[in-house]
C-alpha cells in the first residue's frame, strides 16, 4: 500500500527523533498572556528634537511616536512570532512588554573585577587575568551579581562594561573592591536593539582647506576636546550642535567631532570615556551640495559580509536613484578617508581608492566586530533609524495577563477538549480511530517542536492557530476515512478501498491546506503583530498536519494490513442521504441576509467603548500598591467591582513586589467610560476611593498636636537604616526624634514620635517631610522614594494603531484575492473562488452581529480586541476548509453525471455530509469544552470559545446554505452568458444514484 517505505520511515523516525530532542533542548517560550514577562518603560522629548531640527515642525508628536513604534517593532519582533507588546503611553513615553524571562540566565558566567563603577560615568572594568571570559559577557547588555548587588549594564567594549546602573533590580548598592567576582546572571539583547537609535551618517575627514580662512583644524580639535572636559557626560553631538547653530554661514557650521571605535589597547586601559572620546575625536566635514548628504535613508540593503581579514562586517547597498551622486561623491575624495558614522560614532573610515557606486562595507576596524555585533547592526539598520534618542526609565516584571487560573482552566480545558475528541474517534472509527490519535500527537509534537526551533512565542493568537491545525489535522484523517468506507460500500476490497480512499481524498485534502497556507503565507508577509504571529503558527501546523494525516496514517494503515487485518470496524450516524437543499436554499440564503443586516446593524449602534477593546481604542493604566500582599485574583475581583469601566480591568501582578502568589503592586489596564483615553486623576480617585481599605495609606501620615509628634508613619518602596532616616527628620527641625521599623509586609514603613514647634501646622510637616527626602539617598546609596498607593495613572494608546489595522485589511483583501486565483486555477472556473469569499464574508459578518448581541445583553465578555482578530482569523480558515472539501466533490462528480448542475450539488453536499458533521462535531466539542471551563470568568479565553463557537456553526452552515447556492446561481450565469444548455461533460456519463 506504501510505495517506498523505507524512506518514508526513515523521515518519520528523522522528524520525530529532531522534534523530541527540541523538547528537551530548546525554551519553550510563553506569552505575555500566558507567563507575564518584561516591561520596559522610556521616554522621548520630542520637543527637544524639535527644537533641534532632528523633528520637522510638520510632523505631529503621535506621528513621531507612531513611527517611533513601528521601528522598535520590527527591531525586536519582526516576525511577529516573540508576542512583543509596544504602546504608547502617555504624552511622550512608550511601554514595551516582553513575553517570558527577557534574559537567558547564565550563571556559569564569572569573572574578577579590577574597579567597580569607576569614575563618574557607569563604567565597570574587569580584570585582564580573565580575559577568557570577557567575551562571555554580551556586548549587548545584560545583568551582573557583585556580591548581594545587582547591576545592569547596556554595552561591552572590551574589559569595559559601559551604561552600568544601580537599583534596577531592587538591590542595594554596596562598595565593592577590586578582585571580587562578577557574576553573569542574565543576558538582555532586548535593550540594545531598543536603545540604539541606528542613525547612519556619510562624511568625509576634513582638513585644511575646508575651514575656508577659519580657525585652524587643530584649534577646533582642542576647543572640542576642551568642551568634553567640561561637559564629560554629554554627547558629542551636542557639541557638534552648538558648532552649527552657533556659527551661521561659517565654515565652522559643516564641521563635526565623531570618535572612532576604541582600540583594544584602548578598552584595556583604566581610562574614563571622556578620556577615550578625546584620545579617538576625528574632524569629518559636511558637504556644500545637499545631493552629496548621504545618510541611512540612501541605503537600499544591508547584508554580513566580510573584512579584508576574515572578520564578519556588514555590506551596504545605495539605492538606485542615488547611486550616480555616491560615485561622483566618493570619486572627488580619491585618497581621502570616508568616514561612516553610527550613533554619533565612526563605524569604519576606509581610504578611498575609486568611485563607489553601488555601495560598500562597514568593518570593526583593528579590532573587528564579532558576530552577534554584526547581526545586531543588520537589524537596526534594516529596521530603520530612531530620529530621537529615548530614554529609559525603569524595568519590571509583570505577571501574566490571563493569570495563572485562567491559564490552568485553559491548560484543563485544553486536554480534557483534546482527550474527548481522541476518544471519539476511537469509539467511532476504532482501529482508525487509534490510528487519528497517534497522527494527530505526532502532528503537535512536529508543531510544537518546530516552534521551539523557531524561538516563537505561544500566545493566545497562536493558540487559536493551533486550534484550526488541530481542527484540519482531523478533518485530513475523517475525509480519507469516510472515502475508505464508500469504496468498501462499493464492493471493493478493504486494502483495494484504502489505496483508494487516499488517492480519492489526496486532491481534497491538498485543496483545502493549500488555500489555508497560501491565506497563511500571505498574513505572515503582508500583516503585522498577532496577524503575523497566528498565520506562523497557521503555516507551520499545515505543513505538519499535511506530513502526519498523508504519511503516517498511511504507514499505519499499511502496517495493520501487514498484520494480517481484513477489514476496518467504523460506526456510521449519517446513512445515505438525499436531502434537496438547493431547493431550501432560497429561504436559507433570505434569512441569512436578514441576520447579516441585523446583526451588522446591532453591532454598528452599540458605542466603541463597549465593543471595542483597550487594543482598539486606547484606555488608561495606572498602578496600585496594596496595604498587605493580595493575590491576582482578590484584586481583579475588587478592580473589576468598581463599576462598569473597570468591569473589563486587565491585572498584572509585578513580580518584584512579592512571592508565592501573594504580591503588593499590581498594574491595572482598562478602557474609559468613552473609550478615549479620559482624565486620569478622576480614574485615580475613583480607585483610591473604592478601595481605601485595601490600599497602601502612604507616604506620609503625620499629625502636628501642639508641638507632639506621636504614631506618625513614613512609607517607602524599599527599607533603609533608622540612622538615616532620624537624621533627615532632624535636619527639617525636628527633636527627640524616635524612629521605629512599623509592622509591614514590605518591611519599608516606618513610624516615629518627635517633637516640633507649638505652633507647626500639619500640612507644613508633610510638605517639609517630603521635601526632606526628596533626590536623597541614604548611607547605602538606595534612594529615597516614597510608597504611594497610586504611583503612576496615565493614558494608554491603543495597540492597533492605523498601520498595524491597514496592513490586517490588507493581507485579508489579499488573502481572498489568492484564495480565488488558486480556486480558479483548480476548478477552471472563477464561480468556485467567487463563491468561496461570499461563504467567508458571510461568516464573518453574521459572527460580529452575534458577538454585538452579546456585548449588548452582557452575555460574555465578546468585545473585539486582538484575542477576537485570532479568533476570527481561525473561523475564516475553518469555513474556507470546510467549503473547498464540498466544492471540490462538485467538481468531481460534475464529469459523472449528466444531471441539473442543482442536482449534482445536492448529491455531492449529501455524499460529505457525514464528514462535515463529524469534522465540525469534534471540532465544537473541544471548543464547547473550553468555552465551558471558562465561562463566567470575563476573560479572553471566554470570548475566544465564544466567537469559535458561533464561527463553526456559522461555517458549517454557510458551506452548504451560502456557498453552494452562491455557485450554482454564478453557474447558471455563466452558461446563460456563453450559450451553454448544460456541464460540459465527458462520455461515458451515469445517472445520479
Amino acid at each position: 500500500m506504501v510505495d517506498k517505505l523505507n524512506r518514508k520511515l526513515t523521515m518519520l523516525v528523522v522528524a520525530f527523533v529532531a522534534a523530541l530532542i527540541a523538547q528537551f533542548v530548546l525554551p519553550f517560550r510563553l506569552g505575555l498572556d500566558l507567563e507575564g514577562g518584561t516591561r520596559l518603560t522610556y521616554s522621548v522629548d520630542i520637543q527637544a528634537a524639535r527644537d533641534a531640527g532632528v523633528v520637522s515642525a510638520q510632523q505631529s508628536d503621535a506621528d513621531v511616536m507612531a513611527e517611533l513604534v513601528a521601528i522598535w517593532t520590527a527591531r525586536v519582533d519582526p516576525t511577529g512570532t516573540r508576542g512583543v507588546v509596544i504602546r504608547r503611553v502617555g504624552g511622550n513615553r512608550i511601554v514595551i512588554e516582553i513575553p517570558g524571562s527577557a534574559s537567558a540566565v547564565a550563571n556559569d558566567v564569572e569573572t574578577s573585577l579590577a574597579q567597580a563603577l569607576g569614575a563618574a560615568d557607569g563604567t565597570i572594568l574587569l580584570a585582564e587575568a580573565d580575559e577568557a571570559q570577557w567575551d562571555r559577557f554580551p556586548t549587548t547588555g545584560g545583568v551582573i551579581r557583585i556580591g548581594d548587588e545587582e547591576i545592569t549594564y547596556s554595552e561591552r567594549k572590551g574589559s569595559i562594561l559601559a551604561g552600568a546602573r544601580r537599583g534596577q533590580t531592587k538591590t542595594v548598592a554596596a562598595e565593592h573592591a577590586a578582585g571580587e567576582r562578577v557574576k553573569l546572571i542574565a543576558a538582555d539583547p532586548w535593550k540594545s536593539l531598543i536603545e540604539n537609535t541606528g542613525r547612519m551618517e556619510f562624511f568625509m575627514r576634513a582638513n585644511e582647506g575646508d575651514l575656508e580662512g577659519a580657525s585652524g583644524l587643530d584649534i577646533e580639535t582642542e576647543k572640542a576636546k576642551a568642551w568634553i572636559d567640561a561637559n564629560p557626560e554629554l554627547p558629542i553631538g551636542d557639541y557638534n550642535l552648538k558648532l552649527a547653530t552657533e556659527n551661521p554661514g561659517s565654515p565652522l557650521s559643516r564641521l563635526r567631532f565623531y570618535p572612532s571605535k576604541s582600540s583594544e589597547a584602548d578598552l584595556k586601559s583604566d581610562v574614563s570615556q571622556a578620556e577615550l572620546l578625546k584620545r579617538n575625536l576625528v574632524p569629518l566635514i559636511v558637504e556644500k551640495d545637499p545631493d552629496w548628504r548621504f545618510g541611512g535613508g540612501d541605503v537600499a540593503a544591508v547584508r554580513q559580509t566580510q573584512d579584508d581579514i576574515g572578520f564578519p562586517a556588514v555590506g551596504f547597498d545605495i539605492k538606485s536613484g542615488r547611486g550616480t551622486d555616491f560615485g561622483d561623491y566618493t570619486g572627488a575624495h580619491v585618497d581621502n578617508q570616508m568616514a561612516i558614522v553610527i550613533n554619533d560614532e565612526i563605524a569604519t573610515m576606509p581610504n578611498i581608492k575609486s568611485a563607489l557606486t553601488g555601495g560598500g562595507r562597514i568593518d570593526g576596524g583593528a579590532r573587528g566586530f564579532r558576530e552577534e555585533e554584526v547581526q545586531d547592526l543588520i537589524k537596526v539598520l534594516k529596521s530603520g533609524s530612531l530620529k530621537i534618542s529615548p530614554k529609559f526609565e525603569s524595568e519590571e516584571s509583570v505577571g501574566a495577563t490571563l493569570g495563572a487560573d485562567y491559564v490552568r482552566r485553559g491548560t484543563i480545558s485544553g486536554i480534557v477538549g483534546l482527550s474527548a475528541v481522541v476518544i471519539f474517534g476511537i469509539v467511532y472509527y476504532r482501529l482508525l480511530g487509534l490510528f487519528t490519535a497517534l497522527s494527530l500527537g505526532f502532528n503537535l509534537l512536529l508543531l510544537l517542536g518546530a516552534m521551539r526551533i523557531m524561538h516563537a512565542t505561544l500566545t493566545l493568537p497562536g493558540v487559536a492557530g493551533i486550534v484550526l491545525t488541530v481542527g484540519m489535522a482531523i478533518d485530513a484523517n475523517i475525509l480519507i476515512f469516510e472515502r475508505v468506507r464508500e469504496e468498501v460500500l462499493k464492493g471493493r476490497k478493504t486494502l483495494q478501498a484504502a489505496k483508494d480512499g487516499f488517492d480519492n481524498a489526496l486532491s481534497t485534502i491538498l485543496d483545502a491546506n493549500l488555500t489555508t497556507l497560501i491565506t497563511g503565507l500571505i498574513l505572515f508577509f503582508e500583516g503585522s503583530g498577532p496577524v503575523k504571529g497566528f498565520a506562523a503558527t497557521l503555516c507551520i501546523g499545515i505543513i505538519t498536519s499535511l506530513f502526519s494525516s498523508l504519511v503516517l496514517t498511511r504507514v499505519l494503515m499499511h502496517f495493520a494490513f501487514e498484520r494480517g487485518v481484513e477489514h476496518f470496524n467504523m460506526m456510521r450516524f449519517v446513512q445515505d442521504t438525499k436531502f434537496k437543499f438547493m431547493a431550501m436554499a432560497p429561504k436559507a440564503l433570505t434569512i441569512s441576509l436578514i441576520a447579516i443586516v441585523l446583526g451588522v446593524v446591532s453591532f454598528a449602534i452599540l458605542p466603541a467603548h463597549e465593543k471595542y477593546g483597550i487594543d482598539f481604542i486606547g484606555g488608561n493604566t495606572m498602578t496600585i500598591v496594596t496595604r498587605e500582599a493580595q493575590s491576582k485574583a482578590a484584586v481583579t475581583e475588587a478592580v473589576r467591582g468598581i463599576d462598569d469601566t473597570f468591569k473589563g480591568a486587565i491585572v498584572q501582578e509585578i513580580s518584584s513586589s512579592g512571592s508565592g502568589g501573594l504580591y503588593r503592586q499590581f498594574r491595572l489596564e482598562f478602557k474609559s467610560a468613552t473609550g478615549e483615553a479620559g482624565d486620569g486623576n478622576t480614574y485615580r480617585q475613583t480607585v483610591q476611593r473604592a478601595l481605601t481599605d485595601m490600599l497602601s495609606r502612604g507616604p506620609i501620615d503625620a499629625t502636628a498636636n501642639a508641638g507632639e509628634i506621636t504614631g506618625a508613619l513614613l512609607y517607602f518602596e524599599q527599607t533603609h537604616p533608622i540612622a538615616d532616616i532620624q537624621k533627615k527628620l532632624e535636619g527639617i527641625g525636628l527633636s527627640e526624634v524616635v524612629v521605629q521599623a512599623a509592622d509591614s509586609e514590605s518591611g519599608a514603613s516606618f513610624t516615629f514620635n518627635a517633637r516640633t514647634a507649638a505652633t507647626a501646622q500639619t500640612s507644613t510637616l508633610n510638605a517639609n517631610i517630603e521635601d526632606a527626602f526628596a533626590n536623597e539617598r541614604d548611607s547605602n546609596g538606595q534612594p529615597f522614594t516614597w510608597e504611594r498607593p497610586i504611583p503612576q495613572s496615565e493614558s494608554v494608546g491603543p495597540q492597533v494603531v492605523q498601520e498595524l489595522r491597514d496592513k490586517a485589511i490588507l493581507a485579508m483583501l489579499l488573502s481572498l484575492f489568492a484564495v480565488v486565483m488558486y480556486i480558479r486555477v483548480r476548478f477552471s472556473e472563477y464561480s468556485y473562488g467567487l463563491a468561496a469569499v461570499a461563504a467567508l464574508v458571510h461568516d464573518v459578518l453574521i459572527t460580529l452581529g452575534v458577538l454585538g448581541i452579546a456585548v449588548h445583553f452582557d452575555l460574555v465578555e465578546a468585545e473585539i480586541n486582538l484575542t477576537m482578530i485570532a479568533a476570527f482569523l481561525t473561523i475564516i480558515g475553518y469555513s474556507l476548509n470546510d467549503t473547498i472539501v464540498v466544492f471540490d466533490r462538485i467538481r468531481e462528480n460534475l464529469p459523472k453525471y449528466n444531471r441539473a448542475m442543482e442536482d449534482v450539488i445536492d448529491l455531492s453536499v449529501n455524499q460529505t455530509l457525514a464528514r462535515t458533521l463529524l469534522t465540525s462535531g469534534t471540532t465544537m466539542l473541544a471548543v464547547i469544552i473550553m468555552f465551558g471551563f471558562n465561562y463566567g470568568t470575563r476573560n479572553s479565553l471566554e470570548s475566544f470559545g465564544f466567537a469559535m463557537l458561533v464561527g463553526i456553526l456559522i461555517g458549517t452552515y454557510s458551506s452548504i446554505f451560502v456557498a453552494s447556492p452562491v455557485l450554482l446561481w454564478l453557474e447558471k450565469r455563466r452558461i446563460a452568458k456563453h450559450g451553454e444548455t448544460a456541464p460540459s461533460a465527458p462520455s461515458p456519463v451515469a445517472q445520479l444514484p
